[in-house]
């Protein structure tokens, strides 16, 4: 199983887990709340919780939204810049990544048999960090992020 994260936690990341069960309190959502650090400053928060839809949204809209704001109450609440912190409820995000990387695999190799390049469709910062971290090491194929802002995306060519 692809995993960007162990279980790891540290005081920033203990802080947060806080933060997001206050925050579900508030709104009224039972959950559990889980924190680890993947060493190099991105916090992952998985909740688990029965009306997890809710805090999904469609196409993960509410999902990204509940991200965001958690990520401004922990830079008011610790003082800095947090570098990342990456929500998944009820390990959606997480389902989505194993998805997206088979299809990044599946395109791999099609720009090695085909000898052509792919360009995927818009990515976000997390979805291309996937995709980088699981091609980084490849000696057959380069790998870019090409693009602005919404239209950012990812570039498979052949070596």
């Amino acid at each position: 199983m692809f995993k960007l994260f162990q279980k790891k936690t540290n005081e920033k990341a203990e802080e947060i887990k806080e933060i997001v069960s206050n925050l579900l309190k508030i709104m009224g959502f039972e959950a559990k709340v889980e924190a680890s650090e993947d060493g190099i400053g991105t916090i992952a928060i998985n909740i688990t919780c029965d009306e997890g839809g809710s805090l999904i949204g469609q196409g993960g809209v509410t999902l990204f939204s509940l991200q965001h704001i958690i990520r401004l109450l922990a830079v008011k609440k610790l003082g800095e810049e947090t570098k990342s912190i990456v929500l998944d409820i009820n390990n959606y995000r997480q389902g989505r990544v194993e998805i997206l990387k088979g299809f990044i695999l599946e395109k791999t190799s099609q720009v090695i048999r085909e000898q052509k390049s792919f360009s995927f469709e818009p990515m976000t910062a997390y979805e291309r960090r996937i995709a980088h971290v699981l091609l980084g090491e490849r000696q057959d194929i380069v790998c870019q992020s090409e693009g602005e802002g919404e239209a950012r995306h990812i570039v498979i060519r052949p070596a």
